[in-house]
């Protein structure tokens, strides 16, 4: 499914707004927004999922606008893990994720099936029973994100999802990555500060700078060149956006 943001406008505040004049992440794109602390990363991300409402501008879904209408719709299509905020603490892990079956009308069989899947990614079994308020960060998130695979969505937006793990953790996520993307074609849409890992796993790199689009890339990045990306718009003056180059 195809996302596509124009003239988006979202006021924060009075020295902050976020504004796409044209966005497009297409069917099967592993997309990811970088951008230094405050460049509007997660203000993004929380448009496209349908969690913050704009001042202005259209917000797609294979063409069929984001609206009160539409919005229950929108988000059957998305699974979204940006923070802890999505978890209830109070909950053990095994009722945070029979919650989110429930929620989206997973059969046994196939909820079964999938937490095999993703136990050796996510190491989480011995946790199942344990409440959410008393595992560590890294934990939770991996909670959270394994929560998300489970539905198993058109759509996957996560949040720093690399933060806080450690090596193996970090390979697996990459790994399950690649596979749904390739097996079953889901997009992703990722924000990041982790720039080894984007080039590794991202087909599309959009760069952020005080809520603007300074670049975006529509091609994997090597690391070395979007670092360089990266350091060029900390120190430009102006928001130049290169809509559609590629990069080798």
């Amino acid at each position: 499914m195809d996302i596509q943001m124009k003239r988006i406008v979202k006021h924060m505040n009075q020295d902050f707004r976020l504004e796409v004049d044209d966005l497009l992440i297409p069917h099967g794109t592993i997309a990811a927004v970088v951008g230094n602390n405050g460049a509007g990363k997660t203000t993004l991300l929380s448009v496209i999922a349908g969690l913050r409402s704009v001042a202005g501008g259209t917000l797609t879904l294979n063409s069929i606008p984001l609206s009160n209408q539409t919005r229950e719709w929108w988000k059957s299509h998305l699974g979204v893990y940006l923070d802890e905020t999505f978890l209830f603490d109070y909950c053990t892990v095994m009722e945070h994720f029979r919650f989110l079956q429930s929620g989206w009308g997973i059969p046994e069989a196939e909820f079964q099936e999938r937490l095999q899947e993703y136990e050796p990614t996510f190491s989480l079994q011995e946790y199942y029973h344990r409440r959410i308020s008393s595992l560590s960060s890294g934990t939770k998130k991996k909670t959270g994100l394994m929560g998300t695979l489970l539905i198993r969505p058109d759509i996957l937006v996560w949040d720093e999802p690399f933060n806080g793990l450690d090596p193996r953790s970090q390979e697996g996520i990459k790994q399950v990555i690649g596979a749904l993307n390739t097996h079953h074609g889901i997009t992703f849409l990722i924000g990041s500060h982790h720039l080894v890992q984007v080039a590794e796993v991202c087909n599309q790199v959009v760069i952020l700078k005080h809520g603007r689009i300074e670049y975006n890339l529509c091609d994997r990045v090597p690391h070395e060149r979007l670092k360089d990306l990266m350091l060029e718009s900390t120190n430009s003056k102006s928001n130049t956006v290169a809509a559609e180059s590629k990069v080798n």
